[in-house]
């Protein structure tokens, strides 16, 4: 059920800015005319130096109630922007005289009939007058005619010295004499009539003459029709140029000018006495300073309308009043810095100002972007750098965080647009969206609304239909999700020109209110669109009160403001004509409708609203004419609306009974103030997001919440981005890479152990062989025991075999014996310890037939001076997805370790499925960056108890980055399948794994630095993991089996038995050889001595002879 209110006018305040009403453009060289009828100034045209074009808007100032507003033209000709022509009135004619327009010097003459607002051309009689412009003009009357004089200018012939005088009310034109001594070639020498005299006063600009004849008066006598030269006495003015010349009681008023030769400003007054034919000087008034402005003299009064100083252009009006004595210079109306009228802008508060953007205003679109300052109540215009988008009026724009904005589509005079820019005020940056795949179809006059990221774009039209889409833009993405895919999703007929809102409490509602169908039927509908709790789809579509009878509160073209549950709709119009001026009260859920009415009438459309702190801000729009709609109407009004309920809550940004903004070093939220976190500042006023708390620089940091400003950072100490305390220096770790290494057994133990026995062997043998030599008789004739060669000692020939044990066959014996033990002993260990080869090759994948799985695969993404959550309970703002491969189970941790945020992520049985799969991790805190990432990936090799594992650290190009934005840092590993075969049963006999490498080189994501950081979010990794085309295999076989090994050690053995009985022979046999020859040398000396032992004997016998001499055998042993 539909329920409407209609209440009386309450205790609204409404005042409007300026007071004096709309300001005129900002222009030079103004043409300016004083109509008597109805006391008002005509201002005509004038050169922008904003836009470097001139122009030719009429506008009218209200002399008695000090009030600016513009002059409709309601003809189908309308002269070509011209200045700097001349204009005069003719009873309720604005006559138009010469000038210069884009093609050129004019020699026309316009009329704009004030009674019909109609403009038509004229046509000069008489003398004919070339076009001209920069010439010096007046208008007198004598003998009941009107006359406009005209001297000089710049034709296409040059710099003219000719004077005309034309009679206003027929147009004829005479030519005067120039009898006398004339002033010559001039431009922008002002002229003035007193009694049946003109005179003149100013340089001649670039004549390279500087002597007083530039500051000659010369007069022209009417009646003699001779130019002369006005004796002075005394002092003079400077010689100077774009001053006017002012006749009044007698005398002549030089006010201001500059001379161009030496680029000199003249703040002075002179006057000329006509009596005493002297100059005085009145003074300097540098504060009211204005030159190339329009002069005009009502009276006593002297206005100064428009014009410029060296580096500013004006649009006040100061008034001098010639009867005082001082001169008194009045403000009649401030120079005001203001936009141009306009309509079908958009507007938003961004930290206690109203900006506005684009609008259309008599055939201009504009691309231009202004600033109110709510507090010092003052404009400006804002420098835009970036990527400008063009001229263009109904585009949709939503808010995004506390300082920027987006706006999407919009249309000029030519072409419908569906492009998406962003704004980022903190640079002054207008930047165009990336977007990846499909748009909408071009489109203006949709609504737009703002949720965490992602932008709802609902309805708008082109040339030739409405739409009922809705459109998602995912600001994370950059791509667009057509959401209402089916009839039950779609809006139940197409809309534009209305207003949405987006509210989550127990789920997420888009409100829509107002607009229209293509053909201007109105909706007078609450629209309530329910969305899923991503707010990526839509789960129902609502109507509340549909009623078509009450369609006056279905507005159009109006603005809206959502407080709560309610909405504002101020103004607006219905079927395309009728424009109201009541504001309609929407309640969103119950769907009643209430009208409050103003204590003044405003009837606008095509305007905007902001509400800030407790009050509504309305700008521009185009007026109505008996309540409806009147183009070429536009405004640049500020209206200015309070006290519009009681008990109205805050604008976000302020808070308190009075709605006081947040102050700087905090930012609001839930309707409180709240302090920037240590680390962070801010210098914004009413700052509505925690993006608006900017980090530290590198080198700087905040060690207290609500900072507003970050200190420097100690000599020999770090402060990275974002501190919030001072570090010594950190150092990121290096990359690195551990891979299984190539099996290689117990060789190293096995040639240890029988290095050293056999070391052990020869130390034995060789302290033995000393011993024996030594104890020789003792131990060296015990040794043929151990004989166990007795078969294999060396025979002579033609002699018996009888076998003897020796003591050099003990001695090898012994030596035998020990040496075959520590080769069965060295045998013995390498069949234990050594038994098994390891062959690896590659091999294609596609010959694998068995699946590739990884026992383990473990993922450690570390983010270095991270200041955003990371804990077990930041799951909200972690997210972690995975593509093109499998696993039983994944385990996710979050820990902070110190200022390195630690995402943990362990697969089981890890499966590569795809040629390419990825692991995308999303760091969406609001405070996510980091100054460094370090990624560790560890995968189950196949080859048992080993692991592949690689380490890769990426940091930004300079200390001034950090990583943050929504392009990925990628990382490229390639994964190589392997499997495992085992022939001994130490090991499994088949496993399967992975092994990792980095592939390429890695591309480095979104970098930020202090200014654009808060305009970017997010922080991303992407895992990219590439199967390879090649596997790897491993086989471990077993080098010898138990019969090899017997065998083997066997046949060592009887080798062993076989070399050492060659060994020894050889040794006895060199042995014999030396025992022979030392046995002979022995006999023979036996022999000598048994000679002289008988020559002995033979000389002793007689002595004697009585005495047996023994009988001596040599002792034989065996050898």
């Amino acid at each position: 059920m539909l329920i409407f209110l209609i209440l009386p006018t309450i205790a609204q305040i409404v005042t409007r800015a300026p007071q004096h009403g709309s300001p005129p453009s900002r222009v030079a060289t103004p043409m300016v005319a004083y109509d008597s009828n109805k006391n008002r100034f005509l201002k005509l045209g004038g050169r922008s130096y904003e836009t470097g074009s001139t122009t030719l808007v009429l506008e009218e100032f209200d002399i008695e109630t000090s009030y600016w507003k513009k002059v409709l033209v309601q003809s189908s000709f309308i002269p070509p922007s011209m200045q700097p022509g001349a204009v005069t009135m003719r009873d309720h004619e604005l006559l138009l005289f010469f000038g210069t327009r884009e093609s050129g010097i004019s020699s026309e003459v316009f009329i704009f009939n004030t009674k019909t607002l109609a403009w038509s051309t004229a046509v000069l009689t008489g003398d004919v007058i070339p076009g001209r412009m920069k010439f010096s003009y007046c208008k007198y009357e004598k003998n009941g005619n009107t006359y406009f004089a005209i001297y000089g200018g710049l034709t296409d012939n040059g710099i003219d010295s000719n004077l005309y005088i034309i009679n206003i009310q027929t147009l004829e034109c005479k030519l005067m004499p120039s009898n006398g001594e004339s002033p010559g070639d001039k431009i922008n020498m002002p002229i003035e009539y007193y009694q049946d005299k003109l005179y003149s006063f100013g340089y001649t600009v670039h004549s390279n003459d500087y002597s007083l004849n530039q500051t000659n008066l010369f007069t022209y006598d009417l009646i003699e029709e001779k130019w002369s030269v006005i004796e002075v006495q005394g002092i003079r003015p400077e010689m100077r140029m774009g001053h006017s010349l002012i006749a009044y009681d007698n005398e002549l008023y030089v006010v201001y000018g500059y001379n161009l030769d030496i680029v000199v400003e003249y703040y002075s007054v002179w006057k000329f006495s006509l009596s005493s034919y002297s100059w005085s000087n009145l003074g300097n008034y540098k504060d009211t300073y204005t030159t190339q402005c329009e002069y005009i003299k009502i009276g006593s009064i002297l206005y100064l309308i428009g014009g410029r100083t060296t580096y500013d252009v004006k649009n006040s009006i100061i008034s001098v009043d010639l009867s005082k004595n001082p001169l008194v210079f009045t403000e009649v109306t401030s120079d005001l810095y203001w936009p141009e009228r306009r309509r079908n802008h958009r507007s938003l508060i961004i930290e206690g100002n109203i900006v506005i953007y684009g609008g259309y205003n008599n055939g201009k679109y504009y691309d231009d972007m202004w600033k109110y300052n709510i507090e010092e109540k003052t404009w400006k215009d804002i420098n835009l750098i970036g990527e400008l988008p063009s001229a263009r009026i109904n585009v949709a724009l939503a808010q995004m965080t506390g300082n920027s904005f987006a706006i999407f589509g919009g249309k000029d005079e030519s072409n419908i647009y569906n492009d998406m820019y962003y704004y980022y005020d903190n640079i002054l940056t207008w930047t165009l969206a990336e977007v990846v795949g499909t748009k909408p179809s071009p489109r203006h006059s949709a609504s737009m609304c703002y949720y965490n990221y992602k932008y709802y774009i609902i309805g708008g039209q082109n040339s030739y239909r409405a739409f009922d889409e809705i459109w998602l833009f995912d600001y994370a993405t950059s791509s667009y999700i057509l959401l209402s895919t089916d009839k039950n999703k779609k809006l139940s007929s197409p809309l534009v020109n209305s207003n949405c809102y987006v509210k989550y409490t127990t789920e997420l509602i888009i409100y829509m209110i107002g607009g229209s169908t293509f053909e201007t039927s109105p909706n007078s509908k609450v629209i309530k669109i329910h969305l899923s709790d991503t707010g990526t789809e839509i789960n129902s579509i609502k109507y509340i009160t549909e009623s078509s009878a009450n369609f006056k509160f279905g507005l159009s073209e109006t603005s809206a403001i959502f407080i709560d549950t309610t909405a504002y709709l101020f103004f607006g119009s219905f079927w395309d004509q009728e424009v109201v001026s009541y504001i309609t009260v929407v309640d969103l859920e119950l769907g009643s409708y209430t009208k409050k009415y103003l204590p003044e009438e405003i009837f606008l459309f095509g305007h905007t609203a902001v509400y800030y702190s407790n009050t509504i801000y309305i700008f521009g729009g185009a007026l109505s004419m008996g309540g409806f709609k009147y183009f070429n109407t536009e405004s640049n009004l500020l209206y200015i609306i309070t006290e519009l309920e009681d008990n109205l809550s805050c604008s976000p940004g302020t808070e308190g009974e009075k709605c006081t903004p947040c102050i700087k070093g905090t930012y609001w939220k839930d309707g409180k103030c709240l302090k920037c976190s240590a680390g962070t500042f801010s210098n914004s006023i009413a700052a509505i997001s925690i993006e608006q708390c900017i980090p530290c620089a590198y080198g700087y940091y905040s060690d207290t919440e609500g900072s507003t400003y970050c200190k420097e950072c100690s000599i020999n100490l770090n402060c990275p981005f974002g501190s919030d305390n001072l570090h010594s220096f950190f150092s990121l770790p290096s990359s690195s890479s551990s891979q299984p290494i190539s099996y290689k057994g117990n060789v190293s133990l096995v040639y240890d152990v029988s290095t050293n026995m056999w070391y052990a062997l020869e130390s034995f043998c060789l302290i033995f062989i000393i011993f024996i030599c030594i104890f020789r008789r003792k131990i060296y004739d015990k040794l043929k025991a151990f004989d166990c060669f007795t078969t294999y000692h060396s025979k002579e020939l033609n002699v018996p075999v009888i076998y003897t044990k020796t003591n050099f066959g003990g001695l090898f014996t012994i030596m035998f014996l020990l040496t075959v033990t520590i080769s069965i002993s060295v045998g013995f260990l390498s069949f234990s310890y050594d038994n098994i080869i390891e062959i690896k090759a590659l091999v294609p994948v596609i010959t694998m037939e068995e699946t590739i799985k990884a026992k383990e695969m473990f993922v450690d993404v570390q983010f270095y001076m991270y200041p955003g959550l990371c804990d077990e309970n930041s799951s909200k703002y972690i997210k972690i997805s995975t593509i093109g491969f499998e696993f039983i189970r994944k385990t996710e941790s979050y820990f902070k370790d110190q200022s390195t945020c630690h995402v943990q992520i362990e697969y089981t049985d890890f499966i590569l499925n795809d040629a390419e799969a990825y692991i995308y991790i999303s760091m969406i805190d609001k405070q996510s960056y980091s100054s460094g990432i370090g990624l560790n990936i560890t995968v189950y090799s196949s080859i048992p108890n080993e692991f592949s594992s690689i380490f890769t650290v990426i940091s930004p190009k300079s200390d001034d980055y950090v990583f943050r934005g929504r392009k990925p840092s990628i990382f490229p590993y390639t994964l190589t399948p392997s499997f495992f075969k085992s022939e001994s049963s130490s090991w499994p006999s088949f496993d399967t794994g992975y092994h990792i490498s980095l592939d390429n080189s890695i591309e480095y994501g979104s970098l930020s630095t202090q200014k654009i950081i808060n305009s970017e979010i997010n922080l991303l990794v992407t895992i990219k993991l590439i199967k390879s085309t090649t596997g790897m295999s491993t086989i471990r076989s077993i080098k010898y089996s138990w019969i090899m090994f017997v065998s083997t050690l066997l046949g060592s053995v009887f080798g062993l038995m076989g070399s050492f009985t060659a060994i020894m022979g050889v040794f006895e046999d060199v042995y014999k050889k030396y025992l022979i020859k030392f046995n002979h040398k022995k006999l023979s000396l036996v022999r000598r001595q048994l000679k002289n032992l008988g020559r002995q004997f033979a000389q002793n016998g007689k002595k004697n002879h009585n005495k047996v001499a023994p009988i001596l055998y040599p002792e034989i042993t065996n050898i």
